[in-house]
C-alpha cells in the first residue's frame, strides 16, 4: 500500500492527494467508531468457547457479532451516503465511493476476528493478497487512463467487496462443521460490557495512537499539510510493523504466562522491551537519517517538506513501539481502568497541542503535538506495568544503544549530503546497517543468552538467509558462540 502511494503522489499532486486522503481519514474514522468494538468481542468469545470446544457457541457468537456488524454497517453507510449530498460538488461522486466502501470494510472485520480466534492467522491472507493485488492494479489502470480521484475511489470499493466476499466465504466453510447452539443470557450481558469497555478504547486510541491531527489540518492549515502530515506518518506506521510483530507474539505470551506464573511477567517485560529495542532504535534513527533521499528519490521535490515531519514523527515511534506488549500486560492483569483514564487525558493533551500548534506550523506542528502525546501515552502504560522496575537492570545495554544509533546517524547524515538522491539512500542503507553492527559488537550490547534466542527466531527463515544470519550472529557473538548451552540452559528452566 505504501508502494502503491508512490506514483498516486507523483500524478496527483500534494493538493488533490491531500483532499482524497482527507476523505479516506474521515471514512476510515466513521467505520472503526461504528464498529463498537464488536470485531474484538468476536474474536474473545470465540477464541474462549473454542478452546473449551464448545463449537455450538462459538458458532452462535460468529453468527450474533455478524448480524449486528452488518446492520450497523448497512445504517452507518445509508446515513453517510446522505451527508455525501451536502459535500462539495467536485468530490461528490469520489465521496460516495470512498462511503459505500464502507460496508464491505466494516463486515469483512468478523470473518477476519473468527480465524484469529481459531488460531489460523494463515486464513486472512489469501483476501488481502485479492484485496491489495486488485486495488494496486486498478490504481495503476486510472493513473494509466486519467480517471483521477474517481479511479482511486472506485479502486478501493472493488477491493474491499471482493476482500470482504473471500474471507466470509472462508469462514463459513469451516464453520459450517459446527452445530449451533443459543447464547445463554449472561454471555450476551459480558459480551456487550466487553464490547463498551473496547469501544471507548478505540475512541481513545484513535485520537492519541492515529492521525487525528488531520482534522485541525484540513480546518487550521492548507489542504497539502494534509498530505504531507499523511505521508511522513504511514512510512513511520508501516516501520512500526516490524518491532510490533516481536511485540505482539510477547504480547500473547504474557498473556498466556499470567494463567501460569504471574511472578515472571516481569521477566517477559524485561525481554520485550530488551528485544523491541534492537529493532525500533536503529530502524526509526536510520529512516530519519535517509529521510531526505529517501524521499526526493521516491516522491519527487515536491514532498520535500515532508522530510522534516518524517524526521520528529520517526523519533517519537521509538517509544511507540513498546506500546502493544504493555497493553497486553495491562490487560493481562485487568488494569483497563487506568488506561482508559490515561488515555483520556493523554487524548486531551494531545487535542490542546494540535489546537496550540498546528495554525502556526501546519504538517511539522501535527507531528510535535502527536510525537509528545503518544510518548506521554506510552511512558504512563509502561510506567502501570512497572516497565520502568523491570528493566532498571538494562540501562547499560539501553545506553550502548542509544549511542550506538547515534554513530550510526551521524557516518548516514555524512553520506547522504555527499551523494545524489538514489546513490545515497542505497549507500546509507547499507552503511548505516554495518556501522550499527559494529557499534553492537563492539560495545558488547548483546549477552550469552541473547544468541540462543535469535538462533531460534532466524530457523523458520529460508535456509540460505539463515546461514547468512548465522554468520553474522557468529560476528557478532565470536567464532565460538554455539546455541547449544543457551538452548539447553532454557530447556531445562521449562
Amino acid at each position: 500500500m505504501l508502494i502503491a502511494s508512490v506514483p498516486v503522489a507523483r500524478v496527483m499532486g500534494p493538493k488533490v492527494l491531500g483532499h482524497y486522503i482527507y476523505l479516506l481519514f474521515l471514512t476510515g474514522t466513521a467505520q472503526r467508531l461504528a464498529n463498537f468494538g464488536i470485531p474484538a468481542t468476536c474474536c474473545k468469545y470465540m477464541a474462549e468457547f473454542l478452546g473449551r470446544q464448545q463449537y455450538g457457541i462459538a458458532h452462535e457468537v460468529f453468527r450474533v457479532t455478524f448480524r449486528y456488524q452488518a446492520t450497523i454497517s448497512g445504517i452507518i453507510t445509508s446515513l453517510g451516503l446522505c451527508l455525501v449530498a451536502f459535500s462539495e460538488p467536485e468530490y461528490r461522486l469520489i465521496a460516495a465511493l470512498i462511503v459505500a466502501s464502507m460496508w464491505p470494510a466494516m463486515i469483512s472485520y468478523i470473518p477476519a476476528q473468527a480465524n484469529v480466534a481459531a488460531e489460523n492467522l494463515r486464513a486472512n491472507l489469501p483476501a488481502s493478497i485479492v484485496y491489495l493485488i486488485t486495488y494496486t492494479a486498478l490504481v495503476i489502470l486510472s493513473l494509466a487512463l486519467h480517471w483521477g480521484l474517481v479511479g482511486l475511489a472506485i479502486a478501493t470499493l472493488v477491493s474491499r467487496v471482493l476482500e470482504a466476499g473471500l474471507r466470509y466465504f472462508g469462514v463459513q466453510r469451516w464453520l459450517r462443521s459446527y452445530p449451533r447452539a443459543a447464547l445463554p443470557p449472561q454471555l450476551r450481558n459480558r459480551m456487550f460490557n466487553f464490547s463498551r469497555h473496547n469501544l471507548v478504547l478505540l475512541a481513545l486510541g484513535l485520537v492519541v495512537w492515529d492521525r487525528s491531527e488531520v482534522l485541525f489540518l484540513k480546518q487550521l492549515s492548507d489542504v497539502q499539510q494534509v498530505a504531507f502530515y499523511s505521508l511522513a506518518f504511514s512510512i513511520a506506521n508501516q516501520l512500526l510493523m516490524v518491532p510490533r510483530a516481536l511485540s505482539n507474539a510477547i504480547g500473547i505470551t504474557i498473556l498466556a504466562q499470567y494463567g501460569r506464573d504471574p511472578l515472571r511477567l516481569g521477566a517477559l517485560v524485561r525481554n520485550a522491551t530488551r528485544y523491541v529495542s534492537v529493532l525500533a532504535i536503529p530502524l526509526f534513527l536510520g529512516t530519519a537519517a535517509i529521510a531526505e533521499p529517501l524521499i526526493r528519490s521516491t516522491y519527487g521535490g515536491g514532498y520535500v517538506a515532508v522530510v522534516p515531519v518524517l524526521w520528529i514523527i520517526c523519533i517519537s515511534s521509538i517509544p511507540r513501539a513498546f506500546q502493544l506488549h504493555t497493553e497486553y500486560l495491562l490487560q493481562a492483569t485487568e488494569k483497563q481502568r487506568f488506561m482508559v483514564k490515561w488515555l483520556a487525558v493523554t487524548a486531551l493533551v494531545n487535542v490542546s497541542l494540535d489546537a496550540l500548534i498546528i495554525p502556526n506550523h501546519g504538517a511539522l506542528g501535527a507531528a510535535i503535538a502527536n510525537g509528545l502525546a503518544q510518548t506521554m501515552g506510552v511512558a504512563g502504560l509502561f510506567w502501570k506495568a512497572d516497565g520502568a522496575y523491570s528493566m532498571r537492570s538494562q540501562i547499560r545495554f539501553l545506553g550502548a544503544l542509544c549511542v550506538s544509533g547515534a554513530v550510526m546517524v551521524g557516518a548516514v547524515l555524512v553520506v547522504v549530503r555527499a551523494l545524489p538522491p538514489w546513490l545515497g539512500l542505497v549507500a546509507g542503507v547499507a552503511i548505516g546497517a554495518v556501522i550499527f553492527f559494529v557499534c553492537l559488537r563492539t560495545t558488547r550490547s548483546l549477552e550469552a543468552e541473547d544468541w540462543g534466542r535469535l538462533h531460534q527466531w532466524t530457523q523458520p527463515l529460508p535456509r540460505p538467509i539463515h546461514r547468512i544470519m548465522l554468520r553474522l550472529l557468529a560476528l557478532q557473538f565470536g567464532p565460538d558462540s554455539s546455541p547449544a548451552p543457551v538452548v539447553a540452559a532454557q530447556s531445562s528452566n521449562q
